[in-house]
């Protein structure tokens, strides 16, 4: 058994317990290369240095082991797992945040190239920064007080919301715990224009049942705070497959021979019938309340789409008649 200079001891062990956090003494010995009791002098010696070796000894056998996270100034990932991380990285949101880490993975040699064909949306340094804030206030369980202007506000708000959870897309969105309202409410991360942590303010915890049921009978980032009931509609073919492949999450298709039909349990009445008015006289309603509400809606665009063709018409006929008499 070989016993090699102590640099290449001390950079052998550092290795091995980079790959894994226990190893059993004599193991260790032989994967290093060196007798027992030389690496037992290594490992005392880097135990007296400051590097976090715990020993245990389990008669007849000898177990040193670091905690998690002991490796200093950060983690060490292998060849292959950069390569697996490029993809996710490549997937984020394009934010002054990615990019530094895409020009990490690619100061390690690894070819980001690639970053050119695939796209995902876009984050401003505002929304980067006031993303960092919510994910650290949902993960910390700490409350975020944050200045935003819903779609009802004139301008723009401060407001206590204790985030239960951030949801990545296109827009990104988040739910949260409105303080004022005591009531989760849904939020669009491009209409928050500050945010910061309060930790003075008490969190305010809901259920993960509450929250998937909450997130579940929403409709497009919007709930419409109903008590949610099932809602029907068909869809003939042939538009009966593309529809089953852009319905919303959480609402089931079954397609049958006449087409598609579909169940949606949401508390936002309004949204379904959106969705459903938008298909035109492909679908057909199941359900009397929904039926209601998308006769409302298209009756709705209808009278003020007759009301501007009759405007205009009216001032076509006036600019004839004006014309007629110059």
């Amino acid at each position: 058994m070989g016993q090699g200079s102590a640099a290449e001891t001390v950079a052998a062990i550092f290795l091995a317990f980079v790959e894994q956090r226990t190893w059993r003494q004599a193991e260790l010995a032989q994967r290093i290369g060196v007798s027992v009791p030389w690496l037992r002098r290594r490992l005392l010696s880097l135990q007296t240095a400051g590097m976090p070796l715990e020993r245990d000894d389990e008669t007849p056998q000898v177990y040193w082991s670091v905690p998690r996270g002991w490796f200093p100034g950060g983690i060490v990932l292998t060849g292959e797992q950069v390569v697996d991380l490029l993809p996710i990285v490549l997937r984020a949101p394009k934010s002054k945040r990615q990019q530094r880490v895409l020009r990490l993975l690619a100061g390690s040699g690894l070819d980001v190239s690639s970053q050119q064909t695939v796209v995902a949306g876009t984050l401003t340094a505002l929304e980067d920064s006031v993303l960092g804030v919510l994910e650290q206030g949902a993960a910390t369980k700490t409350v975020t007080r944050l200045r935003y202007q819903s779609h009802s506000d004139a301008v723009a708000h401060w407001r206590h919301v204790s985030v239960q959870r951030v949801m990545v897309g296109q827009p990104v969105r988040f739910v949260g715990l409105c303080h004022k309202a005591t009531q989760l409410r849904w939020y669009r991360l491009d209409r928050v224009s500050a945010a910061e942590l309060a930790g003075q303010e008490p969190w305010q915890s809901v259920s993960v049942e509450v929250l998937d049921k909450f997130i579940s009978e929403s409709v497009g980032g919007f709930h419409g705070g109903e008590t949610a009931r099932t809602l029907c509609f068909s869809v003939r073919d042939p538009e009966s497959r593309w529809v089953a492949d852009n319905l919303p999450a959480g609402w089931q298709g079954k397609f049958t021979e006449n087409g598609l039909e579909v169940q949606a349990q949401s508390a936002s009445l309004h949204q379904v019938a959106r969705f459903v008015v938008s298909l035109g006289e492909a679908a057909l309603c199941e359900t009397n309340e929904l039926q209601a509400e998308v006769q409302r809606l298209a009756l709705g665009a209808l009278h003020t789409s007759q009301a501007r063709l009759n405007i205009h018409s009216v001032a076509t006929n006036e600019s004839s008649l004006w014309d007629s008499k110059s």
